[in-house]
């Protein structure tokens, strides 16, 4: 029995030898680390690099990305509708101006009085607030549960999409009709 220990002991240290030389370069926490820090000259301040947006490219690859999730739950894409779009696109620049994915425009109304309408039974407001990619956005708006249902409902059949980046912000409205 005695025998098994050792080589087990000899295993073990072996594959810890492994280890520390297969990931080793181990360094010790820098923040107690009492080595003195050698200074430099000033380095000189990095600019932040801006991303590229189209809003008609952003607003195209969102409803390509969210009629292909709709079609993978078998629902039918949208169809897009000006009158949907222009509103929405409105709502995007409020919502960006405002700094907010609020269903609020900023005089106090409801957001669907962008659309000329006192009562908003056959309509729908998605806003959000995301990175540069139109995946991102999609990606947080299913995650939330009540956003996804509308968006794999059957009853929306046509959308408008607005978007607009602020810095690094990206704001979007997707406005639902349901027919």
């Amino acid at each position: 029995m005695k025998v098994y220990k050792w080589i087990l002991c000899i295993v073990l240290v072996a594959v810890l030898g492994f280890c520390f030389i297969r990931f080793g370069n181990f360094q010790s926490d820098k923040s107690t680390d009492q080595t003195p820090v050698q200074t430099t000259a000033a380095a000189e301040p990095v600019e932040p690099t801006e991303f590229s947006f189209s809003a008609e490219e952003y607003t195209t690859r969102l409803l390509t990305a969210l009629n292909a999730y709709r079609e993978r739950f078998g629902v039918a894409a949208w169809s897009v509708d000006e009158t949907l779009t222009s509103a929405a696109n409105t709502r995007a620049s409020e919502c960006a101006i405002m700094g907010s994915k609020s269903h609020t425009r900023p005089d106090g109304g409801e957001w669907y009085t962008v659309l000329g309408i006192s009562e908003n039974f056959n309509y729908s407001e998605i806003t959000g607030i995301s990175g540069h990619t139109p995946d991102d956005m999609l990606r947080q708006w299913v995650a939330s549960d009540s956003i996804n249902n509308g968006i794999l409902s059957a009853d929306y059949t046509a959308c408008g999409i607005g978007c607009e980046a602020i810095g690094s912000k990206v704001y979007c409205a997707l406005i639902l009709y349901r027919s």
